[in-house]
């Protein structure tokens, strides 16, 4: 992995750590760094796509993330979107999903960048499990 790219998944991780704080929304491929580099080639060569299989960051925590926002899944009544987030109205929910998505973004680094974020979890688990219910 290009330092390009390790820089675009640390960028990618600064991003989601602020939204889940509040300081931050998220505008889809348009404020990804990651997207910024491989959205307009159908994400070809892109960690994601390179560690899921799928384009478009399917079958991610960010698409589980944007599920959850859209239907409501949690339950929460008055659901916000993760566009207008701010500390005192995101929901749990809401923060286990942006955070999943950190640390997927984290599992993405090789090992020796990873060290940067250590006492985080990794989401390899959780995808799995995700990969599981849509029986692939």
């Amino acid at each position: 992995m290009n330092k390009k790219i390790i820089a675009a998944i640390h960028e990618s991780i600064k991003k989601w750590d602020c939204i889940a704080q509040g300081i931050a929304s998220d505008e889809g491929a348009s404020n990804c760094p990651l997207c910024a580099m491989f959205f307009s080639n159908n994400c070809v060569g892109c960690p994601v796509m390179l560690f899921t299989g799928h384009e478009y960051c399917q079958f991610t925590p960010y698409a589980n993330t944007l599920r959850i926002v859209a239907a409501d899944e949690c339950g929460h009544n008055g659901f916000t979107p993760i566009k207008s987030l701010q500390n005192d109205d995101i929901s749990e929910c809401q923060f286990l999903a942006v955070t999943q998505e950190v640390e997927f973004l984290i599992s993405l680094l090789p090992d020796d960048e990873q060290h940067k974020y250590e006492g985080r979890g990794k989401a390899e688990l959780w995808l799995n499990q995700l990969l599981q219910s849509y029986g692939d």
